[in-house]
């Protein structure tokens, strides 16, 4: 820790936008650089050669400040002269304070390699601006801060249509830090510990009702807590749920939803900024390399570990160095989030646990490359879908014997009496049940269906309640626990206090629908009935038979038998109530969601996250 005495605090005074080449002051009626009510920060791409100014805060607050923003490529196309490009072009991005260079930096853009004045943007990405090692630029009250984009020097800018090279600044916004003093926690304001095990299915737990011995600690974590039996995630992979795991919104609310729209906005307070707020010390370890300080998952996290890269870094690295910072901030009140990443492909089953539960060697079938290079086309042999589940199960167990060395240690420290603990999982996975394996396909209950455990101090113990409830309720419930403010758009619910609402909607924006890739799908579970429905621009009493399915929850459970021939207009009644959802939720919608860029696409694909197609806008294939 830099301070023992006091947390640093970032708070998002004023979003900005990019004016059109002139300087607008913050605020001014009429300009382009203003806010939206909710004070949410704006992003605008703009072309080369176009300058944006950012502006002041104005005098009515002394303090210091710092601009924080990102540039990047939008992966656009750059029209001209072939043979003017060279080896490539040169990008001068420059930030001014005052008409001082504050930073600058030189990005060359590679010749065109895929067609005719088609630049290859591969390896372009949002980046942040930073200056002495720390993202953003420190301002004064009453500076002026401007944005340039412009070619470097010796480029000729004639041979060029700016209007089709997108590459510019975005994501501005002025954050104004502060610093409070740490507290020491309490029973009554606990430490808390949440353990994201990413793509692990709630029925593959001994505590949710599964006949091997895959998870003893979760169990007995359960024994001591708050089980809640029909808990659902917000979405079937990692980006949307995550989103709503820290910030308590659904994907519509937050719209973190697909590859053109998956950076965390600003605007939001997430559960790690509240706690920081309150006094907590706080860190994350994240083994899924896309929850990462660039998408803005970092938002309140004095330290945020990820490995930058493809790989997916397992517990047996995760845990150790989540255990120092445990040891060393033990004395202070923490927020601690792990998300560990055990039950994802690739799988690396402890040597112990694969043992134990009987794992034995793979079929002579198996890929060498695993369960990634199995096909989904019906041609997987009986002994590939078996290797695949025990492989599975192996790898849960894995996750598990951490999490047993965690709360072990949690014990040794003399901090179980005084820390929440929540278990819980992003989405599910598929191990074939309808035809596939993966997640983020679609919205099957072997991919939503997350498991959702609460034990601690002020929690009930040895409890399990039934009805429906989404995950996302997480980041309110032990924000109220802690005595921090976390805004709500909308319904939200307690999960200690309130009884579960019955319902839960979830989501993917890339899942496959009667053969067609990349359609938005929805799911609403309510009562005994789960509806999922292929999203079009539809009215719900216009809504065919073919873009839904139903199903009993109690009596089919692997929902196997589709009844929208016979429940056809309760399914629409669903879809009216989804829609309604959804409006809700989009009150709390940003004006505008960074993307990935063309390097975060080819890192995706690299990681197994998308298929052989490029996503359409926005992630979701809607089809009107």
């Amino acid at each position: 820790v830099a301070d023992r005495d006091a947390v640093a605090v970032c708070l998002v005074d004023r979003a900005v936008r990019a004016g059109g080449g002139v300087e607008e002051r913050a605020g001014r009626a009429g300009g382009d650089d203003e806010l939206d009510r909710r004070g949410r920060r704006h992003h605008e791409r703009r072309p080369i050669a176009g300058v944006g100014a950012l502006v002041d805060r104005g005098g009515e607050d002394a303090g210091r400040d710092r601009g924080l923003g990102a540039l990047g490529d939008d992966a656009e196309q750059a029209g001209g002269d072939d043979e003017a490009y060279g080896d490539g072009v040169t990008v001068r991005y420059r930030v001014l304070v005052d008409g001082e260079v504050a930073w600058e930096t030189d990005f060359e853009h590679e010749p065109p390699v895929v067609g005719p004045r088609v630049f290859d943007t591969t390896g372009l990405e949002w980046r942040h601006v930073e200056s002495d090692g720390r993202r953003g630029i420190p301002v004064e009250v009453g500076q002026r801060v401007r944005l340039e984009t412009a070619f470097a020097p010796g480029v000729d800018a004639s041979a060029f249509d700016p209007e089709r090279m997108r590459v510019g600044f975005g994501g501005a916004a002025l954050v104004r830090e502060g610093r409070l003093p740490r507290r020491v926690a309490t029973p009554d304001r606990p430490n808390v510990v949440m353990i994201v095990m990413d793509t692990q299915r709630a029925d593959r737990l001994g505590c949710y009702g599964h006949d091997r011995p895959t998870t003893p600690n979760v169990d007995a974590l359960a024994e001591r807590g708050l089980l809640f039996t029909d808990a659902y995630a917000t979405s079937s992979w990692t980006w949307p749920s995550t989103a709503s795991l820290m910030t308590g919104l659904s994907p519509d609310g937050h719209g973190v939803k697909g590859l053109e729209a998956c950076t965390l906005s600003q605007g939001f307070t997430t559960l790690a900024e509240a706690l920081q707020r309150e006094g907590y010390t706080t860190a994350a370890f994240s083994g899924n390399p896309i929850v990462e300080p660039t998408r803005a998952f970092d938002q309140g996290f004095e330290r945020f570990e990820v490995e930058r890269g493809t790989r997916f870094v397992k517990s047996d690295e995760i845990v150790p160095e989540a255990l120092d910072w445990l040891d060393a901030h033990a004395p202070l009140r923490f927020f601690l989030y792990l998300q560990l990443v055990d039950p994802h492909t690739p799988h690396a089953p402890h040597p112990g646990e694969a043992a134990r539960l009987a794992l034995g060697p793979p079929p002579p079938d198996w890929p060498e490359a695993g369960l990634n290079a199995v096909p989904m086309d019906g041609s997987a042999s009986p002994a590939v879908r078996a290797y695949a589940d025990r492989l599975y199960d192996a790898s849960v167990a894995t996750g598990d014997r951490w999490v047993g060395v965690l709360l072990r240690r949690l014990e040794e420290l003399g901090l179980d009496d005084r820390t929440i603990v929540c278990f819980t999982s992003d989405h599910g996975e598929e191990l074939f049940e309808h035809g596939a394996h993966g997640h983020g396909h679609d919205v099957w209950d072997e991919l939503v269906r997350a498991p959702l455990i609460l034990a601690g101090p002020g929690i009930p113990r040895g409890e399990r309640r039934g009805g429906a409830v989404s995950n996302r309720f997480v980041a309110p419930t032990i924000a109220r626990i802690a005595g921090a403010d976390l805004p709500s758009y909308g319904a939200t619910y307690d999960l200690v206090q309130d009884p579960p609402p019955g319902r839960a909607w979830f989501e993917t924006a890339k899942g496959k629908f009667a053969g067609r890739p990349y359609q938005l799908i929805y799911g609403l579970r309510e009562g005994g009935l789960v509806v999922h429905w292929r999203h079009r621009d539809l009215a719900p009493v216009d809504v065919a038979d073919s873009d839904l399915r139903v199903f009993d929850a109690q009596n089919d459970p692997a929902q196997e038998r589709d009844l929208v021939s016979v429940r056809g207009e309760e399914a629409r009644e669903a879809v009216a109530r989804i829609l309604e959802l959804r409006r809700e939720a989009q009150e709390s919608l940003p004006p505008m969601v960074i993307g990935a860029g063309a390097a975060g696409e080819s890192r995706l694909r690299e990681i197994g996250y998308l298929d052989g197609g490029r996503a359409p806008d926005g992630g979701g294939g809607e089809e009107r």
